[in-house]
């Protein structure tokens, strides 16, 4: 939207209405610029630890994430979810349950009397197997933590591109204020010029839908603001933020990207999960060979009958021919698998954050670039000068100021885009 175009008819305007005010008027939005972008003089190149971990002082996002991490209703279910899933993991890593039998029976004829029998068994599978269960359990384990800190992370990134709409569209609405209270003193004076008789009919109208533009321009900021607060109300579990902040916080982008990536790959919740992942197949394979190994049953057993009573211990193992058939090959084909998996995902990672570095990067040197060049090359006080003297027409004095504000509103949304992608590149690693 080219919000700040009906600036420059107002200004037009006010050249002939109130030159003095003009001036006053210009000289108040280059402040408001100043407050803008000054936030940028610590975009500078830092070490990846600061890009990991950055404070509220720095980032206004930083602590508004923390109240979500701490309200959101997803990551509370998670949360439970884990915990259920990680005792799934410990139901099967024991012994089976112990059988007990008892009989009891009668003969025939009656004359030979009863037999009762009682025993208690056991099987056990080869001791190695317990071992193996226990770590893939362990293993397991580690990957719901790392899937509920992938989680985490994809809630973080939705709330940073929600706060960063929200600073923009508040920055925003600052400047189109500036606009509104222009457009209403203008009209306000073209109307008591037109009851005197100064201007014309056409002239008056001019002001007022001027005025009448400004106006809905900021009801459609406020609408738009009012939805992004409604979006991070629902993801700070219902609670309301009153986000008020116009000025994006620093970003410390580290300029090695091999380091950084160094740092990155071992933090990355995504591949820490396939290293798990490789590492519980190579247990399973060794479960599956455990596994394939004879069972052991052992227990205890009576028998008696009248007048006779027979008792002891009962040994059993299990001769392993079909039951487990191609289950190691099944193993490793999927070991395999994992790894490939693995390797495959390790290459996309690094390729798309080399890429997102990289933008990253071109982002951060084109915002400072067009920071400084705004604020160097402000020829509003010349153009206004010139205006004065009769050196530049109306018209080219309104092609001129609409540019500058156009140019106001592209570096908003420079530094907008900036912050998403270089959120998009830190939450990789958190």
């Amino acid at each position: 939207m080219k919000f700040l175009t009906t600036t420059v008819i107002t200004l037009a305007i006010v050249a002939f209405a109130s030159p003095a005010n003009l001036s006053a008027r210009t000289s108040n939005h280059n402040e408001g610029l100043t407050s803008y972008t000054e936030g940028f003089a610590g975009y500078t190149e830092g070490s990846a630890k600061g890009m990991f971990h950055p404070s509220a002082e720095t980032d206004p996002a930083e602590k508004i994430l923390q109240e979500v991490e701490k309200n959101n209703t997803t990551l509370s279910a998670l949360r439970k979810e884990a915990l259920a899933r990680k005792l799934g993991n410990r139901t099967d890593i024991y012994p089976s349950n112990p059988e007990v039998e008892f009989g009891y029976l009668w003969g025939s004829p009656s004359s030979m009397g009863t037999r009762q029998d009682f025993g208690v068994s056991q099987t056990l599978d080869f001791p190695l197997a317990y071992s193996y269960k226990k770590k893939i359990a362990d293993l397991r384990d580690n990957q719901i933590d790392l899937e509920y800190q992938k989680s985490l992370r994809d809630i973080r990134y939705e709330t940073s591109m929600v706060i960063y709409d929200l600073i923009y569209t508040n920055a925003l609405t600052i400047e189109i204020e500036k606009q509104y209270s222009n457009a209403k003193a203008i009209a306000d004076a073209f109307k008591k010029r037109f009851d005197a008789g100064d201007v014309s009919r056409l002239e008056l109208n001019k002001a007022e839908i001027n005025l009448y533009h400004v106006t809905k321009v900021l009801e459609h900021l406020n609408i738009d603001r009012e939805y992004l607060l409604n979006q991070l109300s629902g993801l700070n579990g219902g609670v309301r933020i009153d986000f008020e902040s116009s000025t994006f916080g620093s970003q410390l982008i580290p300029s090695s990207f091999e380091n950084w990536y160094a740092e990155a790959e071992k933090e990355s919740p995504v591949l820490g999960w396939l290293r798990q992942n490789i590492e519980i197949s190579q247990k399973e394979i060794s479960l599956t060979k455990a596994l394939a190994l004879p069972q052991i049953t052992t227990g205890y057993m009576s028998e008696k009958v009248v007048g006779e009573k027979f008792q002891g211990v009962t040994f059993g193992i299990t001769v392993p021919l079909w039951e487990n058939k191609n289950k190691i090959k099944q193993a490793k084909a999927a070991a395999e698998a994992a790894e490939s998996l693995a390797a495959d995902e390790k290459v996309r990672f690094y390729t798309s954050l080399k890429a997102l570095h990289s933008k990253t990067i071109g982002l951060q040197n084109s915002v400072n670039d067009f920071q400084e060049k705004i604020l160097t090359f402000n020829n509003v006080e010349m153009l206004r000068k010139a205006l004065d003297l009769g050196e530049l027409s109306i018209i080219d004095y309104f092609h001129e100021v609409e540019f500058y504000y156009e140019s106001i509103e592209h570096l908003l949304d420079l530094e907008r885009e900036f912050n998403k992608t270089a959120a998009q590149l830190r939450l990789q690693i958190m």
